[in-house]
């Protein structure tokens, strides 16, 4: 046993050296992803909540699975959750929690960085896979490196999701059967085969996309290696890990079906189910699914969004994301250009067809579900984040070396440098940009007990500035505009909020407002907006009773009044 494993320490370190610049990318990403899970705020990454729930239910359960009927979203009272995946990766992260003893709000950002860590697993048995395909380890770190651009990969490595523990099983699928169909491999194949299995099991228990993206593969596959698939089948060892994985998984969603009557069970739908009065047909809803997903690729997109990637550099990034795919779909139909590895080419060509397969089930279920609550959801290239960097390979893999294969690795290269400048240096400042562009939550606090005394504040007779908004409903005041110092040629630093001329709170003002810097012509104005909510106002109060005192540096203040109130 000691022998085996400094034998596989051995192995494992000739791998790596060989590859030094593709472990430098990986060791990259995986840190890239930690400042992401730091620095990005609780609940703002997609369905983070909803997750987190889940996890809690797992926790508190006796049971190793959450009982999906019963959950309940965190910190929203009795409100059901909505999420419907199979639960490995709550349960996984439930033990965790119980040995711990972990507390999911609190402790997020250390179930976010298990996440972390499931996609930097993924990574390694990625750069494993291009390895069994012979691929130069310059191209690999190349889309490693291309990753490290895209701003929603590490955003999303960062997050509560159930997508980082995908990635991993998606990798290990494709690592094992990479291994198992290398003709330069002899023997049993005892890894192969368990790689391939534990990655398909994690697949399978996790999500419904990666469930219906392997199913589409392995039979694009098996199609695609008839000839091949007898020899296969002969094997104690298919029928060894096929009789595992059968138990394991068909286990659990027979149980799951006699339990719950459903394979993928939940509390609550998300939408009302209010079908839409005049929906559009497929191809309308296809236009839309094609330009909406295209649109958010740059992107990230959460409960907070944030576009890092200017608008004259998107060109660049598309450019980035298309050309390999492009030079494989010209390499895959030009002799010339084309390796004579058959077996290389039978992969991707299953790789392709799943993943055009599993964007029309995408389509048609996500169609079903535009007709049923009228909404346009679900379209979000995240759900497709675990075939990076595994779809640029086939061009990397099958184009003979050569100008063309030189050419297309060039641009390759300096889009990606050009998309990394651009986006990777800017994304927590965009983040941050975002939160102060939110609108500030303020809360009423009775101080009727405490002492008070008369404040002489000198007025401006003229303010730089518009009161957009202001309204006061059920003790809910809402307000928004602008605010700056023309005289100065200076920002506002904060406004002060009164009722009856007594001060209920202050709030900053930084909201980015670039219309007004446009106007005004200063970018010192840039951030001079304003937007808040307070809360648990006296009813008693009307809007002609507030009024906002903007504090100019200078110790001067300009008052706002809602239109229509006398001052």
């Amino acid at each position: 046993m000691i022998k085996r494993l400094l034998s596989a320490c051995a192995q494992g370190y000739r791998t790596w050296a060989h590859m030094p610049l593709a472990l430098f990318m990986l060791v990259f990403i995986v840190l890239q992803s930690v400042v992401m899970a730091y620095n990005t705020p609780y609940s703002y990454p997609p369905d983070e909540v909803p997750h987190l729930s889940y996890i809690r239910d797992s926790i508190q359960s006796p049971a190793a699975l959450p009982d999906f009927k019963t959950g309940k979203l965190m910190g929203f009272g009795q409100s059901p959750n909505y999420l419907a995946h199979p639960p490995l990766y709550y349960s996984a992260l439930g033990v965790v929690g119980k040995v711990f003893v972990l507390n999911p709000k609190a402790n997020y950002l250390v179930f976010r960085l298990f996440g972390v860590g499931f996609v930097g697993l993924g990574l390694v048995f990625t750069v494993l896979t291009a390895r069994e395909f012979k691929m130069q380890p310059g191209a690999v770190a190349l889309t490693l490196f291309a990753c490290a651009g895209i701003p929603m990969f590490a955003y999303l490595a960062g997050s509560v999701t159930n997508d980082t523990l995908l990635y991993t099983g998606m990798a290990m699928g494709f690592y094992g059967l990479a291994r198992a169909m290398n003709p330069a491999r002899h023997g049993r194949h005892t890894g192969s085969y368990t790689a391939l299995l534990v990655g398909l099991v994690i697949v399978f228990l996790t999500k419904a996309t990666g469930l219906a993206f392997m199913v589409f593969f392995f039979g694009a596959l098996a199609v695609l290696n008839l000839r091949r698939l007898h020899p296969v089948m002969l094997l104690q060892s298919t029928w060894r890990h096929g009789a595992v994985f059968a138990a394991v998984v068909g286990g659990y969603y027979v149980a799951i079906r006699l339990t719950h009557g459903s394979f993928f069970p939940k509390p609550s739908d998300l939408y009302v189910l209010v079908p839409p009065k005049a929906p559009l047909d497929f191809l309308g809803y296809s236009q839309e699914y094609v330009y909406t997903m295209w649109r958010r690729l740059p992107g990230i997109l959460s409960h907070l969004s944030v576009a890092p990637i200017e608008e004259r550099w998107l060109p660049v990034f598309y450019t980035m994301v298309c050309l390999p795919l492009v030079g494989w779909l010209v390499v895959r139909f030009s002799t010339p250009l084309l390796t004579a590895d058959r077996t290389a080419i039978r992969f991707f060509d299953a790789l392709a067809l799943a993943t055009l397969a599993t964007l029309t089930l995408h389509l048609v279920f996500g169609y079903r579900a535009y007709l049923g609550n009228g909404m346009l959801s679900g379209l979000q290239p995240r759900y497709y984040a675990y075939l990076l960097p595994v779809i640029w390979f086939p061009f990397f893999v099958l184009c003979q070396p050569g100008w063309f294969k030189q050419t297309v690795t060039t641009v390759f290269a300096a889009s990606a440098l050009g998309v990394f400048w651009v986006s990777s240096p800017v994304v927590l400042l965009k983040q941050q940009q975002a939160l102060q562009d939110l609108p500030q939550n303020l809360a009423y606090t009775d101080r009727s007990n405490l002492q008070t005394q008369p404040l002489q504040m000198p007025l401006r007779e003229t303010v730089t500035g518009r009161l957009e908004t202001l309204t006061l409903t059920n003790g809910e005041l809402r307000a928004k505009g602008w605010v700056f110092d023309a005289q100065r040629g200076d920002k506002v630093p904060r406004l002060w909020i009164l009722a009856k001329n007594q001060f209920i709170a202050s709030t900053p003002v930084q909201v980015k407002r670039e219309d007004v810097a446009a106007a005004l012509g200063t970018p010192q104005a840039m951030n001079a907006g304003f937007a808040f909510t307070a809360r648990r106002l006296p009813s008693s109060l009307v809007a002609c009773d507030i009024r906002l005192m903007a504090e100019f540096r200078d110790g001067s203040f300009g008052q706002f009044m809602a239109d229509g109130c006398a001052p």
